[in-house]
């Protein structure tokens, strides 16, 4: 859905460019100033749906890569040869579906939303529940050194899984893209040096 004003501009340069959404931008951003990408990576990514940020991995980790995408709903983009997705709902999938794919994942990515009632209490509990199970997730498959990035509404209980990522991760915070809409509540968890064993 089109913003207005500069987050426009982010919308109608995603279409310009065949990205599925604007998303992709935010991904660019923090990939830019922290480096998550290497040629050659298995990358997981959780909520992939409409695809934007399935789109930039598989840029990234080249034909010699492989990025495993999960959503409810089917990618909305047509997908390259180093992509797999699998149609599931991560609250409930067990990690061996994903490992399946690869024994570990050398970063994983969560852009997952809840569908969003306009109460926001409840959509900020419910994205807190989706973020910590793909934090879950991540942690049970990526490998040592690894790293992962996950997106949250700020509210009640966030800075709990904020802790979690620092305790994981030789490198944890919380970042905002400057790409993000202005009065967004959204936040993005990152870790960076998997230390293992969680």
């Amino acid at each position: 859905m089109a913003r207005q004003g500069q987050e426009d501009a982010f919308y109608h340069k995603a279409k310009k460019e065949g990205y599925a959404a604007r998303s992709v931008y935010k991904l660019k951003e923090i990939d830019q100033r922290y480096r998550l990408f290497r040629q050659g990576q298995k990358v997981l990514d959780l909520g992939c749906h409409p695809g934007s940020w399935l789109q930039y991995a598989a840029h990234k980790v080249g034909p010699g890569g492989l990025v495993v995408g999960v959503d409810l709903e089917q990618p909305a983009v047509e997908l390259p040869p180093q992509v797999r997705f699998l149609q599931g709902d991560i609250l409930t999938l067990p990690p061996e579906a994903l490992a399946r794919f690869a024994p570990a994942y050398d970063l994983a990515l969560s852009d997952a939303a809840p569908k969003t009632t306009g109460v926001k209490g409840a959509d900020v509990a419910k994205s807190l529940e989706l973020t910590a199970r793909a934090v879950e997730l991540g942690l049970s498959l990526l490998k040592p050194g690894g790293a992962l990035l996950a997106k949250v509404f700020y509210g009640k209980d966030v800075d709990q899984l904020i802790h979690r990522i620092k305790r994981a991760f030789k490198l944890g915070k919380a970042y905002k893209p400057k790409v993000t809409t202005a009065g967004s509540k959204e936040i993005y968890l990152l870790g960076q040096g998997y230390k293992g064993g969680e």
